[in-house]
């Protein structure tokens, strides 16, 4: 379940309150052999002792204040780590780690480098999220949007039950917009974006291993500049022990000069390896698309939110706001 449970997280945009719903549906104990929560997923995804720690996340650690007790050179992609240190009593385990210390363990990981990482890039960036689309009458649930006022739209059935309508909210419940002056059947709605989401995924089959080629190159260009300016840093300080007022100050300008770049670096290195998961996601929508007739709502769901931000339907016109 440990494996599953990073995947989901790393993979899919299942939050971590999903994930803890999966696994109390499945009777799967958490460790302490109660129900799970947000908290107890987020503590297990944090935790070094599940991965197969190589250079990139020792670079991970040592980037965040971290003292690693093992060159770089045993980081070689099979152990797990421990992390050592004193915390407040509000402060989370794994989420400040500036001056705790990293061991490699002796026992081997279990999750590859790159699922961990990309679950610690999501869990820092420390965006929760939303739980829109709890529909179960149609996947276009959570971004079907009125044309007119932009609010979210319902479903409601006919009276013979037959035949299902998109409503304005912002007409039924607000009071703030005229509506649609005819009926809009769901099935309508759903056939078009069906046909726009086909194409679109076709267009994208041509472009996506080129953009990830290009993130790839990017991401090492920062994971290179961080090296050196660790280097750098580690220079300055070793000179201060020889260094007068005069030079100790220029010295103190120039590493905070440095953590500054630092700083921005590890800003971009998430959002470039956040991006870049969106390519690794497109790769399982490729292999799942051939069989969307015979996929559950929520796998439409799904891959219809990876792809769509929101759909706005007027009387005469049906248009997307894509993400990609």
């Amino acid at each position: 379940y440990l494996i599953k449970m990073y995947e989901m997280y790393a993979n899919t945009n299942t939050s971590l309150g999903k994930i803890s719903d999966y696994l109390n549906e499945n009777n799967i104990p958490a460790p302490d052999g109660g129900r799970w929560d947000s908290n107890k997923v987020s503590r297990i995804l944090h935790n070094p002792v599940y991965v197969r720690a190589d250079a990139d996340v020792y670079q991970y650690y040592k980037n965040r204040g971290c003292i690693i007790s093992n060159d770089i050179s045993d980081f070689i992609g099979t152990n797990g780590c421990y992390l050592y240190g004193k915390r407040d009593s509000n402060e989370r385990k794994y989420t400040k780690v500036e001056n705790h210390v990293l061991s490699l363990a002796l026992h081997e990981g279990i999750i590859d480098s790159h699922t961990w990482l990309l679950c610690q890039y999501k869990l820092d960036s420390n965006k929760q999220i939303k739980n829109d689309g709890k529909g179960k009458h149609t996947w276009l649930s959570g971004i079907a949007k009125c044309g007119y006022c932009k609010y979210a739209v319902s479903v409601i059935k006919s009276s013979t039950g037959n035949y299902k309508y998109f409503n304005c909210r912002g007409k039924t419940n607000l009071k703030i917009c005229k509506g649609h002056s005819r009926p809009i059947l769901v099935s309508d709605v759903e056939t078009i974006i069906e046909e726009r989401l086909f194409e679109k995924i076709k267009q994208l089959k041509h472009i996506t291993v080129d953009t990830q080629v290009k993130e790839d190159i990017n991401i090492n260009r920062i994971k290179l500049q961080l090296i050196e300016i660790d280097k750098q840093i580690e220079n300055l300080v070793e000179k201060i022990a020889e260094a007068n007022d005069i030079a100790m100050k220029y010295i103190n300008e120039k590493i905070t000069s440095l953590d500054r770049q630092k700083s921005s670096l590890l800003e971009e290195l998430q959002k470039l390896t956040l991006e870049n998961s969106k390519s690794i996601s497109m790769n399982d929508i490729f292999k799942k698309i051939d069989n969307w007739q015979n996929m559950t709502l929520e796998e439409k769901k799904q891959i219809c939110s990876s792809l769509i931000n929101k759909v706005y339907i007027t009387d005469d016109e049906i248009s997307i706001d894509w993400k990609v």
